[in-house]
């Protein structure tokens, strides 16, 4: 398996309203929206992450179908910290959401159960049951409601 297959970046660019929201891109794939919670973010860095078995997820239909949610390994402090389905900030205790849309104030992504499949689907077409994602603090612009754009 060609390795750059295997290799994901997250840029965090905006952060609003308790929400850490950026891109994850791959070479072989193209881009999603991402989102965090602001107050539980992942620390940057790269991390291994595994598709493995999650009581909360792996009961859904939806989740099974993969053979694993993507996990990220070895977060310090921190254990169980996924890559899911979610909109806003409140839908992500500490994990990462991905999406295909961004919203306006940047402080929600849209379309998540459609990015996420997509995305589990090039994993499982490819045969990648582990990859490195590395979490990078870009521009973290930080917006309000008193920023005009």
């Amino acid at each position: 398996m060609d390795k750059d297959k295997t290799q994901w970046t997250l840029l965090r660019i905006w952060k609003v309203d308790g929400a850490t929201t950026g891109i994850m891109y791959s070479r072989y794939y193209g881009v999603f929206y991402t989102l965090e919670n602001t107050s539980k973010i992942i620390p940057a860095g790269v991390y291994k992450v595994k598709l493995t078995y999650s009581p909360r997820f792996s009961l859904k239909k939806f989740y099974r179908e993969f053979g694993g949610v993507p996990c990220l390994q070895d977060v310090k402090g921190r254990s169980g910290i996924r890559i899911h389905i979610g909109n806003l900030p409140s839908d992500v205790s500490g994990c990462i959401a991905i999406g295909n849309g961004i919203a306006k104030n940047f402080d929600y992504i849209l379309d998540s159960a459609s990015a996420y499949r997509h995305f589990m689907e090039y994993l499982y077409n490819e045969g990648i049951k582990e990859f490195t994602l590395d979490i990078v603090d870009a521009l973290c612009t930080t917006l309000n409601d008193e920023d005009d754009g």
